[in-house]
């Protein structure tokens, strides 16, 4: 699918905790556990022009700043997989 192994809970994990951007060259991670700052995902989150690629979520209205300071939370505590 177009989600880069998102789709499956099985695998989604992986696919995004250390996982490689698949946005050409970019050089990003999609989540570096601990760094949000550092995570390709707020990137996408928090801007309507990310570095690369569309900005999330795709083709909805950008979640709320509460909603992507549940992400960055997430993200600073060390993203576990729970």
């Amino acid at each position: 699918g177009g989600l880069g192994g998102l789709e499956n809970p099985a695998s989604g994990y992986a696919n995004l905790v250390g996982a490689a951007s698949s946005c050409a060259g970019s050089g990003s991670v999609r989540v570096v556990a601990g760094d949000a700052t550092l995570s390709f995902l707020m990137d996408k989150l928090d801007n309507a022009v990310p570095s690369c690629g569309g900005a999330m979520p795709s083709g909805a209205a950008q979640w709320s700043t509460a909603d992507r300071e549940v992400v960055r939370s997430w993200i600073a505590a060390g993203a576990l997989n729970n």
